[in-house]
């Protein structure tokens, strides 16, 4: 760098040419020396500027980084949030909600219900009964009995907990209860019609088959109990009946078996109505139920009514093994069927009698057609026979013919697998008095089964005759 003189040793005098060159020699120099300034002014710059733009280069990766990591922890802790804090708020606000209905009900709605916990009890029952609430149905093994809230009950429920207490010991059925109250809000057809339909409403509802519900008549503290089951044909009537030491007498049992006895009835209704439709899946899960109905040693059915259990038994079986190529379950019917005619007598209700022993020989036969021997066969053939002593001729025509063409098929496969002519001779004359009847009644599907049935044994036994 260039040395500048001091004032003190300039010349005292100084032409103007001098100061000229002299004031430009010293802006040179300070244009010089700013510009040489400047320029390591520059190059600091230059350098800082390179540094800060690696170092936001670094802070860029550092944030990048750390964006990625609040992102991974903001998707924790969202998620925890979303269902765990979610959860715990929600369940402290539908506590505190139902706290509230509980005391609203409590307090608002004494006369509805016994008490608001039964009010809400009915609400919370309504809400699980629909979508998307309601349970996926699940088919019984066992009649399933529901059981209502007495009205104007007790607080103790008293009388529910004696009808409920009236089915403990009974291992048949399924029992289940409800905290709902079914009122007659009216005397009169068109409360009965209401009453009826939210019965068989809960009924589906709650996959049951028949309820029992009432009322407490205050004036003699009897309880009076309806009985209400799917079928929207059926009529219902009020029965009236009393305790005895908190337990409803003997005749609250024989009325309740008689209701589940008419259920029961009603359920194969399956396989007498719908005749040629494959219902094996319906009649399945309706067998299982009636085989606890019948082995049940705690049951109180009258010997009449196990007798039409044992036969509605039967039916049920043989039309699973008829349709299903089920040979248990059509020796399951002819077990049914033997076992309703040790209390059936022929004296007492012959035509009944008579019934019974012509689907023991069908049963009985269908089984012998599908097997190598000729056991069940021939006693296929001796129920028929039995059938034949009641079902005659001249008092049920069409029931004594409908008889000998089932004789007649029993006897022909008796005679298909047999070297001689006997059974097929029987057979042959078996469907030639069933025609006798069937043709002149003008019966033509029978008309036609028969005949056919007459032909095949006709043409067999003229080979046999011929050879």
């Amino acid at each position: 760098m260039r040395a500048y003189p001091t004032l003190a040793a300039l010349p005292l005098v100084i032409t103007i040419s001098d100061r000229v060159a002299l004031k430009m020699e010293r802006e040179s120099d300070c244009l010089s020396m700013h510009f040489e300034v400047e320029s390591r002014q520059g190059t600091v710059r230059s350098r800082s500027m390179r540094e800060r733009r690696r170092r936001r280069s670094i802070d860029r990766e550092r944030g990048q980084h750390g964006a990625a990591a609040d992102a991974q922890r903001s998707g924790i802790l969202g998620w925890l949030r979303e269902h765990i804090v979610g959860g715990i708020i929600g369940a402290a606000l539908i506590a505190s909600v139902t706290a509230w209905f509980q005391g609203a009900f409590d307090s608002v709605l004494h006369d509805v219900a016994p008490s608001g916990a039964d009010a809400f009890c009915a609400l919370r029952e309504t809400v699980e009964d629909h979508w998307p609430f309601a349970a996926p149905q699940v088919t019984s093994r066992r009649f399933t009995i529901l059981i209502g809230t007495i009205d104007r009950d007790d607080s103790d429920h008293t009388y529910t907990r004696a009808v409920a207490r009236a089915f403990l010991k009974r291992n048949d059925i399924d029992r289940i209860e409800t905290c709902r109250v079914l009122r007659l809000s009216n005397v009169g057809r068109d409360a009965e019609i209401s009453a009826a339909s939210t019965a068989r409403r809960w009924l589906a509802q709650r996959h049951a088959d028949l309820l029992i519900a009432g009322e407490l008549q205050q004036k003699d503290k009897a309880v009076s109990l309806w009985f209400f089951d799917r079928d929207p044909t059926h009529a219902w009537k009020a029965s009236t009946f009393r305790l005895d030491a908190n337990l409803l007498k003997e005749d609250f049992a024989k009325a309740a078996s008689t209701q589940l006895l008419g259920v029961a009835l009603a359920a194969i209704k399956p396989a007498t109505e719908e005749d040629g439709k494959y219902i094996v899946a319906v009649l399945k899960p309706i067998a299982d139920r009636l085989r606890h109905l019948v082995e049940a040693p705690t049951g109180s059915f009258t010997r009449n009514q196990m007798v039409d259990l044992q036969n509605a038994l039967g039916i049920t079986s043989s039309m699973i093994g008829d349709q299903a190529g089920d040979n248990s379950a059509l020796a399951a019917a002819a077990t049914a069927y033997r076992a309703a005619l040790e209390e059936l007598t022929r004296d007492r209700v012959p035509r009944h009698w008579a019934t019974t022993q012509n689907n023991l020989g069908l049963a009985l036969a269908t089984l012998g057609e599908r097997e190598s021997g000729t056991a069940h066969l021939t006693e296929a053939v001796a129920a028929y026979r039995l059938a034949l002593e009641e079902r005659t001729r001249d008092r049920v025509p069409l029931d004594w013919a409908t008889t000998q063409n089932n004789l007649g098929l029993a006897l022909a496969t008796l005679g298909e697998r047999e070297s001689g002519t006997a059974h097929l001779t029987e057979a042959v004359a078996a469907y030639r008095a069933a025609l006798e009847v069937f043709v002149p009644a003008g019966a033509d599907y029978y008309i036609n089964i028969c005949r056919n049935n007459r032909d095949r044994a006709q043409t067999l036994l003229a080979e046999r005759n011929h050879h």
